[in-house]
This record gives C-alpha cells, structure tokens and sequence, in this order.
C-alpha cells in the first residue's frame, strides 16, 4: 500500500499537466487570437457552399415526370395483384399458411391460434369491408390444425 502512495505524485503531475494544456488549448479555441495568413500575407477568405433553395433549381432544372406519373408518400403506397384486391385475399392466405405450419411444428392449441390471430386481423383490418372475407374465413376453416365453430370462424374480422 505504501509503495502505491509514492507513486502517486508523479501521476497526478502528468495528469495537472496535461489539464493544464488541454484547459489553454480550449481557452486559445474559444478566443482564436491568431489569424491563418494566406501564402500571399492577406488574411484566408472563408468560402461559403451555395446551397439551392427548395424554391430555386439546380443547373438542371426542374425534374419533369412523364405523363400519368404522380409522387406519392411512401405511407399512402400500397401492393395488389389485381384491381378488385384479390392480392389482399392471397397475402392473408399465406400468412395463414405459415401461422398453420408454425403452430404444427411446436404443438401448440387453439388458445395459441387465436393469440396470434389477433395480430393477423390487426395487421389486415381492411379485410372487414372486402367482398374475398368469405374465401379467407373458409381457408382457416379448411387448413386449421383443429376444429372451429361457425361463431368462432366470424369472429375474424367482424
């Protein structure tokens, strides 16, 4: 223990020297009282980046989309194999599908299905007011590992 005592003083000299220089180095920062001369003496110009506004454009111009292109936010973006949603119907299906073969590989029970089927209706609720509802309800009817009442099948969103 003794011998970490006389080795102190020479630690915290190091170290007051080094505050030290650090706490000048900042003073000298915060005040800058040089000025960086040029090659030719005069004092360094700072050169300022101009940046185009949203209201001016750059060398180019204006981006021009081609006709019937719209922008759109990626939030409003949305996917369908066909016009009348028929994609929506299929996306839920494998969803299901895989919902399925989960619950086969680790024998799990109904109570299990039905948990995670409360994330699948939140993930698809647009599946409530779409004509395909019928075709999704009879495909959890056919592919479940077990059997489902008729009250327990319209549940499903709605």
């Amino acid at each position: 223990m003794n011998d970490l005592f006389t080795k102190l003083p020479g630690y915290w000299f190091e170290a007051s020297i080094f505050t030290a220089l650090l706490f000048i180095l900042s003073i000298l920062l915060w005040l800058k009282p040089w000025q960086v001369k040029s090659i030719r003496g005069g004092p360094v110009k700072v050169l300022k980046v101009h940046h185009p506004s949203s209201s001016q454009h750059s060398l180019m111009g204006k981006v021009r989309l081609d006709e019937g292109v719209i922008e759109v936010p990626v939030s409003e973006l949305r996917f369908s194999v066909s016009a009348d949603g028929t994609g929506l119907v299929r996306d839920v299906q494998a969803e299901l599908k895989m919902l399925f073969e989960r619950l086969t590989a680790t024998d799990k029970t109904k109570i299990d299905f039905f948990r995670e089927m409360i994330g699948v209706e939140e993930k698809y609720e647009e599946l409530s007011a779409h004509p395909g509802l019928g075709e999704v309800r009879q495909y959890i009817k056919s592919h479940a590992p077990f059997a489902l009442s008729r009250e327990e099948l319209t549940g499903f969103w709605g």
